[in-house]
């Protein structure tokens, strides 16, 4: 359990441990200083009993639950002291039950982080067109992947930008799983059982019922927006290329929520708070079944610290409202000025994948599309990653923060 704790935390600096002094103990309370210009932190008796390393099981979940302590008197502290990296608190008799021991032990990395406000490694960085220009532009390559330091590498790009272009990519289908797997594991549905690919030649359409499918320009969207869990990543290897045209286009949703704020914050009011129909028919390639998907969900969802934590827009899988004068005079101008500021010029990034690039796109993030194309194939082997799966790999690498 100690070994996947270890391999969960997010680095806290050197200085941030030194900082950490008891100043005052009672039978209540422990008192920490926790550093210079933060006010002292008091930990209860009861936070420290559900917080102490011996309170874990095997598992690392809880074996102490505090609400068994509802009923009885509150345990009592005798002494507390920071020592090797931990803090050391003695408890009382009273606390024999609950503490075997007689003592208990917080590693102060962990402290650290629960007591200072909650950030991550990487911060997230709005971009708008020429992004794939700039001099430390989101790019590493494949073999990248392979390594530890090269696989955190990529990992903080994507973080970071939402999107990621992988050179030197293998052509196949397997050989594309194996470097994904290093991410997460490839998330099955309807289209296929895990891996796919949309290969399509000017004027072709066969195959799922998706514009994906054809040789159509495809404004930005993202995928899924019927699945009441989107996929978290989308993967792009580009196999063949067409002749002309083909380009990936990519859009910052980040860039889009802010634009908004600032010129038409009304809108943003109405795409986080109203819910919006979104639908999809097919067959499922596995089962022959007919696939009909249908939810209600807002464009934008934010966290409880205000940053965007979802972008649900798909222009094409939208389905049908009611007529009448919501419908004109609040729900299309709204969605008119979304629409304008996702496709503005300035917003739209153009990327022309060749064989052996990849791009990986964080599909609750930014927005994915193409322009048309003719003249030869245009392939794209790829898959999703879950969001849970890719976040843990964040997570295990220290690049986001555990709860516990």
């Amino acid at each position: 359990a100690e070994r996947g704790r270890q391999a969960r935390r997010t680095p806290v600096k050197r200085n941030m441990l030194r900082q950490l002094l008891v100043t005052g103990v009672s039978r209540a309370a422990v008192t920490l200083h926790v550093g210079e210009g933060e006010p002292v932190r008091q930990l209860s008796a009861s936070w420290l009993l559900d917080h102490a390393r011996e309170s874990r099981q095997s598992t690392a979940q809880r074996g102490l639950l505090v609400s068994e302590g509802a009923a009885t008197a509150e345990p009592s502290v005798l002494d507390a002291h920071v020592r090797d990296g931990e803090l050391r608190v003695t408890w009382a008799a009273d606390a024999a039950r609950a503490v075997p021991a007689g003592t208990t032990t917080y590693d102060l990395a962990e402290l650290a982080l629960l007591l200072r406000a909650p950030h991550d490694a990487v911060r997230r960085e709005r971009w708008t067109a020429g992004l794939f220009s700039r001099p430390h532009a989101p790019v590493v390559d494949a073999h990248a992947l392979r390594t530890d330091d090269g696989l955190v590498h990529a990992l903080s790009h994507l973080r970071a930008f939402g999107v990621l272009r992988i050179d030197g990519m293998p052509a196949t289908r397997d050989a594309t799983r194996a470097l994904v797997l290093r991410i997460g594991a490839p998330r099955s549905t309807y289209y296929s059982a895990e891996m796919w690919s949309t290969r399509a030649a000017p004027g072709e359409r066969k195959g799922i019922n998706d514009t994906a499918y054809t040789s159509v320009g495809i404004r930005p969207h993202t995928d899924g927006t019927y699945f009441r869990d989107p996929p978290g990543l989308q993967i792009l290897n580009c196999v063949s290329q067409a002749e002309r045209g083909g380009e990936s286009l990519v859009v910052d949703a980040l860039s889009v929520v802010e634009s908004l704020r600032a010129a038409a914050p009304a809108t943003l009011d109405f795409l986080a708070r109203t819910p919006l129909p979104w639908f999809s028919y097919d067959e499922d390639v596995r089962s022959g079944l007919p696939i009909r998907l249908s939810t209600h969900e807002p464009v934008l969802r934010f966290d409880a610290s205000g940053d965007l934590d979802q972008f649900r827009y798909n222009e094409y899988d939208r389905g049908d409202l009611a007529p009448g004068e919501w419908y004109d005079s609040t729900f299309l101008p709204h969605w008119r000025a979304l629409v304008e500021q996702v496709n503005a010029p300035a917003h739209v990034e153009h990327v022309r994948l060749e064989p052996g690039q990849c791009l990986v796109v964080d599909n609750q993030r930014v927005l994915h599309g193409r322009t048309p194309f003719d003249g030869g194939v245009r392939e794209m082997v790829g898959c999703y990653v879950g969001r849970d799966e890719y976040e843990s790999r964040l997570r295990s690498v220290g690049l986001l923060r555990m709860c516990g």
